[in-house]
Parts: structure tokens; C-alpha cells; sequence
């Protein structure tokens, strides 16, 4: 019986071991680090940044025929590093990642602003649109500039 026990709870170590191991990465990303709205009365857009991976997700969340758009700028090297957009409709994502290429790569210590807004391509018209300075630090809380 103490044998039966004893091999039944060394399974449910190790098995919550490797759920754990594997699980791992993609927690990381269910709680990002910084989050923004756009300010129109919908809260059409928003962005998401991970500083651990360069991580960038912008999301369409109403469909409206609004497109939720970002831009981001480096603050300290003064220049544009680039913009992404999501297709547009609800729940429509775009992300990109350090590692994907070298534009999408944000220097460790910079502080960037984040520019997020809802474009209708059609009549050219902007709805919201927000900004937040968030500084680039692979540490455990959001670090604003």
C-alpha cells in the first residue's frame, strides 16, 4: 500500500513537473508586462508589450472597420523603429518579436513610446488614440520612462 502510494505521488511530481516546464513559456506571455487601450469611447485597439523577448502584439477588438494600428518610436536613439497593424475585425492580432528581425529588436535600457490608434483606411478617419513611454528592462515590473 505505501508502495503503491509513494510511486502514485512520485507520477504527479513528475508529470506536474513537465506540465510546468513546458507550460512555462507561453505563461509568460498570458500576463504582459504593459497594456494600453486607445482612448475611443469603444476602446477599439489595444497593445501589448513584453519586454523579455522584444514582444509587440497590436488587436483589433471591435469590428467596426476601424483598424487598430501602432506605432513605435525609440525615445533615445530619437528614431522610429517601426509600425504594425492589426488586419482589422474583432479579436484580429498582429505580433512581431525581437528575434524575427533586426528592426523588430528594441535595445535593452531604451525607453520607447508606444502610439496606438483606430485608422478607417476608407474615409482616412482616426477614432482614438493613446501613447505611453514604457522603458525596455527584461525585469519582473513595468517600468514606465
Amino acid at each position: 500500500m505505501l508502495r503503491r502510494l509513494v510511486f502514485g505521488l512520485s507520477t504527479f511530481v513528475a508529470a506536474t513537473a513537465v506540465m510546468l516546464a513546458v507550460s512555462s513559456p507561453a505563461q509568460a506571455y498570458d500576463n504582459p508586462m504593459h497594456k494600453m487601450f486607445t482612448d475611443d469611447s469603444e476602446s477599439g485597439g489595444v497593445v501589448y508589450f513584453w519586454p523579455d523577448g522584444d514582444v509587440v502584439r497590436v488587436c483589433d477588438i471591435d469590428s467596426d472597420g476601424y483598424r487598430a494600428i501602432v506605432n513605435v518610436y525609440d525615445q533615445t536613439a530619437d528614431k522610429v523603429k517601426y509600425t504594425i497593424q492589426a488586419a482589422g475585425g474583432e479579436d484580429d492580432c498582429t505580433q512581431v518579436r525581437g528575434s524575427t528581425a533586426a528592426k523588430y529588436d528594441l535595445a535593452e535600457g531604451h525607453c520607447f513610446q508606444f502610439h496606438i490608434y483606430i485608422y478607417d483606411a476608407d474615409h482616412g478617419d482616426v477614432a482614438g488614440d493613446d501613447w505611453a513611454y514604457w522603458r525596455n528592462y527584461n525585469t519582473s515590473a513595468p517600468t514606465n520612462c
